[in-house]
């Protein structure tokens, strides 16, 4: 079961990795940049209720 989860997780993480380099690739970084700040407050928001 554990070993599933990995890698769903791994699997999530690299397409949204991809995605990030994709959209790099679409648009200016600063038209990109308000999505960098909402990852940062939305891990906070999701980390305080997850611990």
């Amino acid at each position: 079961m554990d070993w599933g989860l990995f890698f769903l997780a791994g699997l999530f993480n690299a397409l949204g990795h991809f995605g990030s380099i994709s959209a790099m690739h679409l648009a200016q970084a600063s038209a990109l940049q308000p999505f960098s700040y909402a990852q940062v407050v939305s891990a906070f928001v999701i980390g305080w209720f997850a611990f």
